[in-house]
This record gives structure tokens, C-alpha cells and sequence, in this order.
């Protein structure tokens, strides 16, 4: 990646540029103190809420039933998909527009002569970086899905349910909504989480999931409560997506796989649609779900809100923390509560819980275990929440809706802004470092700084003196800073599209600025927004651990020189990556970005292996042949002799049949190695401390091993777990110490050592971490020094009669498991086999995906 540092390090600055910045400088500082001077005075405020930091800036209508954010081009900017409701004008019922911006350059628009779309279209990027806008359709009471790309041009409607009206009121009342994607039939293809819902018609209800791509139901799973929300997460560990959700009671006796509309659940299903765990309530008549991780240890856990509504009784409610799968109460938190959200408020990693108490006017903010961290009563009932960044600050705004009024708040619940409308939140990004606009029900907002808030008393010396050294200083800077910072990301974006890999590029601080090919395989969330995202929330599980590390370590560097780090990772799909870590440095050494590869080098695998199998597979047919040719001249003398000797000469039969005899076995020896390497597989891991290993490879050898051979084991003591398969352990420790065996002869000293390591060459396939050493050392005959580099191919052998691939399948084991191997030897003196294996850890970076 030298490329990117040269380009940030020649900063080729001509006249014309130079000028123009200290044009542009010298300018907004005359213009500046006018500009104070007009705008701060000590009377009150023409705005509205002169109390606030932020006011309004400008404001526009949405004017749609649905309106949904998104962004076609991946520029970092949303275009705005509407949804707008015309059965009031006769001619249509529906139509769908996509518009560059509000209201203006129309890109496409789709009309619904008949039926009802019947929530927000759902949107998400395939694994080959197509669009796909999802629009739920109900028509003649059926629910259809309706399939869009990004031109608009439809790519199918696909009948998903239907009911029928049974509460007599000329309409089924159902519907459905997409709410998520991921590849529950594993074809390497996105596939829809679609719940089913019908308010007082009883069915259907519950959840599906369909394929996109065969036009059909993977599966589905019946329920009678009505869903609230569904959330995929692998909270149980097990490499596999569970499906999270909440219900609420609508009690009109819908029944379904043993739930009904009377009670409010929490359920968790597997990525088949199988029932894990259930929990019921008769008292509570609606559950939210969410999944956070609120102690920053890379796991998921599980929170959700409970609550009861009804005219004639008090409104209740709380907070429950659980442990998963089984559904079993860790910590709660009671009070009446409307709304719940987690985000990591001060960018610690760990997730902080944020609830609205609607009967008492109050906002809480809770951390690990359900601790309360603040409270803040606020002037409206808080119904919805959204946490986002509003004005690019680097710090979260927490914006509360209520009745008639939404009112923002910053992290630590000081309230920014105030709007006289309330409804649904949603907001816009309008490009990197850029605010957002934030989306309040059918109207748009963007906020600007409050100029009454920041009242300021002139003084004409003390500001002309801070203005002189201000224009002095930035006058400097410009002249030694004439490149804007987006002039280097176009610049690293036209080359990221010249590169045949997926990449994201984060800046000094850890945050996302540009990102190129689908991350779907190594982000936390299938519709992660990247630009502007914190890197300890972008990756997922199975890379966390070395990406986060390693992106820490360069962050810790500060001016000192960081170096690249590497690992390779195979998907579930068998595709190989290698995940490469560039830092990127300024002309005076200090880290100005960190660019992250994943590289696709499953081609460059199997030509190596290609290669592989060829120089074996020409070995094996000759040694395979000699043999056989033995065999028939040995027999042809056999049958010439027994004709001619008349089974007399016993001693010459004895001759030829040794000799068939011995050349059978070599044969069997080769074809056994051969099986052995074919038949190698993938390891079967688990965690065993690397003591009990010992233990059973000393008991294993010595029952196989010749009495004249003195076999000793010296082991440091508390040695660490491995993750390992204990067969393949097994396999590796017999074809090293047989090869020991053999070159004493059955007899002289064998020698095993334990001990532990760091790797610390970053450059290593792990980088940092800890090992635990394996020496096995013999008082043999030694090996040639020029034939060492030769001891791991396939069939090279020194050794009258061996069949060359033990070496090779030691060395596959300790690769597979993430390790290293080397021999070093001395001709009359003897041989030592050192190998390396990695240490388990709790969120284990070997892990397959």
C-alpha cells in the first residue's frame, strides 16, 4: 500500500491554490466581526426557543404515508424513497418514487393501481452489490411481496399469505413486513425475514422466511400473539443466526404452536424456524426485544421491555436483562415505560440501555447489569427514541418524541433543540461529516447552532487581537494545508476501485470514511450504514478479535512507526480471504488512516494445491509401478521354477515369495500413506488444556514405543488450553516420534519438551499472541543439511521403504490449526521437530465462519 502513503505525503500545492485559501481566509475574518457584532445582543431572541443551543435551520415536507432513507449509489448520501397514499384521487391507490432529492429529480416511480402497501418498503444490498427494495402489498385479501432493483424496474410479486374476514368488517386486515435478511438455507444467497400479521382476523400471524432467488418458503413458523419486532443475532454462540422476537396481545383467540393473542412472549428461534426458547406473560400485553452487548466482551446479549396499557388500571411495566437461549431473568428494572433503545453512548464498546417513562415524564440511562448511570424528567409523556449523530459532532443525540413536541438531547440528557411536532423518527445522511436531517412523521428538520444561546459582550481590543492572531495563524495553516481532507478520500477512492478486493477506510480516530465491495461476510449487520460507524462496532464476531487488536495497537502508536498485520480466514463456503491491515502515515510519520483488505485468495489456494497434487500424483505412479513390476517378474520365475523343480528346491520358493512379500508391503505402505493425505479433513476443534495432551500422547507412545528407546517429557507447569481436534494431536505426535523411532534404530534417547511463547513478529499470521511450544528431540542419525528444506514434500523420503508423507501430513495438522513447524538437524549428533500452536481464547479469532 506504499501508493496511498506517497500520495498523502506529496502535496504538490501550486500558486493558484495557495492564494485562493488565503483569499478565502482573509475574507471570512473581515466579514467575521460584522457578522458578531449584528447577531449577538443582549435583547431576547426572535427565535423561538432561545433557550436552546440548536434551532431551525430549514424545513420541508415529506408528504408521504411511508418514507424510507436510502442510499442507491453508496456515495455516503440517501436518496428518499416515498410511499404515498392516492386512493383519494380515484385513479390509483399507490405509488412509489425515488428522488435524488426532496421532491426533486424524480430517478424512478412505480405506481399500485390497486391494493395497499402496508408498511415502510424494506431495503437491502445482495451479495453481488444489487439493490433490492422490498414493498408489501396487500390486494383482495392476500399479502404479496413485491421485488424492485434500483432502477425501478420490478423483478417480481410473490403471494407470501392470505386470510380471510372473519371480523365481518369487508377487509382482511392483514399484512406482512419485511424486517431482516440472512441465508437461512446456506446457498450463499440473501433470503427475507418476513413477519405476518392480521389485527383482529386472527390469522395468519408469525414469522416466514422466503427465498429470494427459488420464489418460494424456506419455512414458517405459525403464531397466535401478533409480532412486535424481530431481531437475528448469534446469541447463542454457535456460529448460527437466531431469530429474536417479541409479541403483543391483541385477544380475539388466535392460537398457534402453542402461543395465543392473550398473552405477550418472548421467543427465539433457530435459522430453520425451530422453536429454542419461549418465555410467556399473563400481566404484561407487549414485548419489545433488543440485542446489545452491554459489558464489551464481543458477546450479544438480550433486553427487553415489557409493558401493560389499559384505560382502567395503572400503567406498569420493566426492564429485563436476560441470559440466553434459556430465557432466565439476569437483572430488572421496573417503571412504565414506552420506548427502549441501546447504543455505546461514550464509545467505551460496551452498550448502554436508554428507556422513556411515559407515566412519569422521564428519560433513563442504564449500563452493565441494568445500573443506573442518569435520569432526566423532560416537559412531554416520551413515546419513540432515536440515538443518532444529528450534527457530525462525534457524540450521539438522543431525540425523544411525545405529545405534539420532539425534543433532542445530547448524551448527557442537556436538551439541544425543541420541535412542535411529534411521530415517527427517522433521519438522512447527507454525506460524510455532513449533519443529518432528522425526520419527525411527515416533516424534515435540519438544526443549526443557536446564535441568541452564545450571547457574547464585544470588546473591540481584546476581539481584535484574537482575530489578528486567528488570521495570522490560519493564513499559516493554509498555506501548509491547501489540500482538503475529501481531496485525498476521492483521490483514495479512485484507486480502492482499481483494487480487486473489499476494503474500508477508517480515519485517525477509528471512525469509517469510505468503504468498497460487499462486507456482508465481515460486518456485525447485514445493513450496517459504514460511514461515520466506530470500528469496534463494524466487524463481526469471528474477526473481531484480531481486526479490533490490531486496529487498537496502530491507534496506541501515535507517532512512532506502525507496521501491517495479516491474517487468513475460510468462509463457511470454503472461499479463503486474507485480511490485510495497512496503516497509513503522513509525511511526519504520524497515522493519519488505517485501511483494511479482505483479499479473495481461494484461486491462489488451489493453484498451490494444484501444484501439489501434481508433483505428488507423478511421484506416486512411479513408485507405484517399480513395484508392480517386481511383482510379475517374481512370479514368472516362481511358476518357471516350480515346473522345472517339481517343488524341490523349498529354499528358492521361499526366495521369490519374501521378495513378493516385501514389495506387496511397500506398495500397501505407499496406498496407505496416499489414503491418509487424501482423506485428511478440516479439524474438529475443542478446547483441551495442553497438560491433558501430554498426558495422553506419553500414554499412547509408551505402548507402542521400544523399551531400549530412554523417553522422557519435561513440561512447564499450569500450561494453557488449546483449541484443537485431539485425533488429528494424536496423528501429528505418532508421525514425528515414529520418525524418531526410527531413525535411532529402537534405540538411544527421545526427548519431549513443553513450554510457552509470544509470537511477537506482527508480520506472522496472528500476529501478537501467545503459544504453547512443542520440541520433540532424538539421538538418531541426523539429516543432511541440504535435505531439510526438501523433508515436507510429498514423498520425499530419506529413508529406505518410507513412503515420504508423514512430514507432509504433520505439517498440513499444525497449518490447519494455525501453527508453525521447522526441523533442524545435525548429521551424527541427532534431530529436533519444534512446533507452535496458538493458545485458546475466550473469543477465539480461529473460529471458522
Amino acid at each position: 500500500m506504499q501508493i496511498f502513503k506517497i500520495i498523502f505525503e506529496k502535496r504538490q500545492e501550486d500558486k493558484t491554490i495557495i492564494i485562493m485559501k488565503i483569499s478565502q481566509t482573509i475574507l471570512f475574518f473581515i466579514l467575521f466581526p460584522a457578522f458578531v457584532f449584528c447577531n449577538t445582543t443582549e435583547q431576547n431572541s426572535p427565535d423561538k426557543y432561545p433557550d436552546m443551543p440548536y434551532v431551525l435551520e430549514k424545513q420541508f415536507g415529506i408528504g408521504s404515508k411511508y418514507f424510507s432513507p436510502t442510499d442507491v449509489d453508496r456515495d455516503g448520501i440517501d436518496e428518499y424513497l416515498y410511499v404515498n397514499d392516492l386512493r383519494q384521487r380515484g385513479d390509483l391507490a399507490f405509488n412509489m418514487t425515488l428522488y435524488r432529492e426532496p421532491n426533486e429529480f424524480n430517478i424512478f416511480q412505480v405506481n399500485f393501481p390497486k391494493g395497499e402497501v402496508t408498511s415502510t418498503p424494506f431495503t437491502f444490498w445482495t451479495k453481488n452489490e444489487e439493490l433490492r427494495i422490498l414493498v408489501p402489498l396487500s390486494l383482495n385479501n392476500k399479502a404479496y411481496l413485491c421485488v424492485y432493483n434500483a432502477k425501478g424496474d420490478s423483478l417480481g410479486r410473490y403471494e407470501i399469505s392470505g386470510g380471510i374476514d372473519r371480523n365481518d368488517n369487508g377487509i382482511w386486515d392483514g399484512g406482512i413486513n419485511p424486517v431482516a435478511v440472512e441465508d437461512f438455507n446456506d446457498d450463499g444467497m440473501l433470503d427475507v425475514l418476513i413477519t405476518l400479521h392480521a389485527y383482529h382476523d386472527l390469522h395468519p400471524r408469525g414469522v416466514c422466511a422466503f427465498d429470494l432467488k427459488d420464489k418460494q418458503k424456506i419455512w414458517e413458523f405459525p403464531g397466535g400473539a401478533y409480532i412486535t419486532n424481530a431481531v437475528i443475532a448469534d446469541i447463542t454462540e454457535n456460529g448460527e443466526p437466531e431469530i429474536i422476537m417479541g409479541s403483543a396481545t391483541v385477544d380475539n383467540g388466535s392460537t398457534a404452536n402453542g402461543t395465543n393473542d392473550g398473552q405477550s412472549y418472548l421467543l427465539i428461534l433457530d435459522k430453520n424456524g425451530k422453536l429454542i426458547s419461549k418465555k410467556d406473560w399473563d400481566e404484561f400485553t407487549s414485548c419489545i426485544v433488543k440485542v446489545l452487548d452491554y459489558d464489551g466482551d464481543g458477546k450479544f446479549e438480550l433486553a427487553s421491555k415489557l409493558s401493560y396499557n389499559n384505560l382502567d388500571e395503572i400503567e406498569k411495566g420493566k426492564i429485563t436483562l436476560w441470559d440466553s437461549p434459556e430465557i432466565t431473568v439476569k437483572k430488572e428494572f421496573f417503571g412504565h415505560f414506552s420506548s427502549i433503545e441501546a447504543k455505546d453512548l461514550n464509545k467505551d464498546g460496551k452498550d448502554e440501555i436508554i428507556v422513556a417513562n411515559r407515566l412519569e415524564k422521564r428519560i433513563f440511562i442504564l449500563g452493565e447489569n441494568l445500573t443506573l448511570i442518569m435520569e432526566k424528567e423532560i416537559p412531554i409523556p416520551p413515546g419513540k427514541l432515536l440515538i443518532e449523530d444529528l450534527n457530525a459532532d462525534g457524540a450521539y443525540e438522543i431525540i425523544v418524541s411525545g405529545r405534539y413536541k420532539t425534543i433532542v438531547f445530547n448524551d448527557k440528557l442537556k436538551p439541544l433543540a425543541q420541535i412542535d411536532l411529534a411521530g415517527k423518527l427517522e433521519t438522512i445522511n447527507q454525506g460524510y461529516k455532513k449533519p443529518k436531517i432528522l425526520i419527525i412523521a411527515n416533516g424534515a428538520f435540519l438544526l443549526k447552532p443557536n446564535t441568541a444561546y452564545y450571547k457574547i459582550r464585544l470588546n473591540w481590543f481584546l476581539l481584535g487581537m484574537i482575530l489578528g492572531v486567528l488570521i495570522f495563524s490560519l493564513i499559516v495553516f493554509g498555506c501548509f494545508r491547501a489540500l482538503p481532507k475529501n481531496r485525498y478520500l476521492r483521490l483514495f477512492k479512485e484507486i480502492l476501485n482499481n483494487f480487486d478486493c473489499t476494503a474500508i477506510l477508517l480515519d485517525k480516530k477509528g471512525k469509517a470514511v469510505l468503504s468498497k465491495g460487499n462486507m456482508n461476510d465481515f460486518v456485525t449487520e447485514k445493513r450496517l450504514r459504514l460511514p461515520g460507524s466506530f470500528y469496534t462496532k463494524i466487524f463481526n464476531r469471528e474477526n473481531r478479535q484480531f481486526i479490533n487488536s490490531s486496529i487498537a495497537s496502530l491507534l496506541k502508536t501515535g507517532d512512532f512507526k506502525p507496521i501491517s498485520k495479516s491474517k487468513e480466514v475460510l468462509l463457511k463456503d470454503g472461499r479463503r480471504f486474507q485480511i490485510d491491515i495497512h496503516p497509513i502515515t503522513s509525511k511526519t510519520a504520524k497515522l493519519a488512516f488505517i485501511l483494511v483488505c479482505f483479499q479473495d485468495i481461494s484461486v491462489k489456494k488451489e493453484g498451490e494445491r494444484a501444484i501439489e497434487w501434481a508433483s505428488m500424483s507423478q511421484k506416486l505412479a512411479h513408485d507405484i509401478r517399480n513395484p508392480l513390476h517386481t511383482v510379475f517378474l517374481t512370479l514368472q520365475r516362481l511358476q518357471m521354477a516350480y515346473q522345472q523343480d517339481k517343488v524341490k528346491n523349498i529354499k528358492t520358493y521361499d526366495q521369490y515369495t519374501n521378495s513378493v512379500i516385501e514389495d506387496v508391503e511397500r506398495l500397501r505402505k505407499i496406498a496407505d500413506g496416499f489414503m491418509k493425505f487424501t482423506k485428511q479433513k478440516p479439524p474438529d476443534l475443542e478446547i483441551i488444556s495442553a497438560e491433558k495432551l501430554v498426558k495422553i500422547i506419553e500414554e499412547k507412545t509408551r505402548e507402542w514405543l521400544p523399551k531400549n528407546i530412554n523417553f522422557k517429557i519435561e513440561a512447564e507447569k499450569d500450561l494453557p488450553d488449546l483449541y484443537v481436534d485431539p485425533d488429528q494431536m494424536q496423528q501429528l505426535f505418532f508421525n514425528l516420534l515414529d520418525n524418531a523411532n526410527k531413525s535411532m534404530k529402537g534405540k538411544g534417547r527421545l526427548f519431549l519438551r513443553v513450554t510457552t511463547a509470544e509470537w511477537i513478529n506482527a508480520n506472522e499470521v496472528n500476529g501478537s499472541g501467545r503459544v504453547v511450544v512443542f520440541e520433540i528431540s532424538d539421538t538418531g542419525c541426523g539429516i543432511p543439511e541440504d535435505k531439510i528444506s526438501e523433508l515436507f514434500k510429498p514423498y520425499f523420503s530419506l529413508r529406505e521403504g518410507g513412503t515420504g508423507l508423514g512430514l507432509t501430513i504433520a505439517r498440513n495438522i499444525v497449518e490447519d490449526h494455525e501453527g508453525k513447524i521447522s526441523i533442524r538437524s545435525k548429521e551424527g549428533v541427532g534431530t529436533t521437530v519444534k512446533f507452535e500452536l496458538p493458545v485458546y481464547h475466550l473469543d477465539c479469532s480461529r473460529s471458522k465462519i
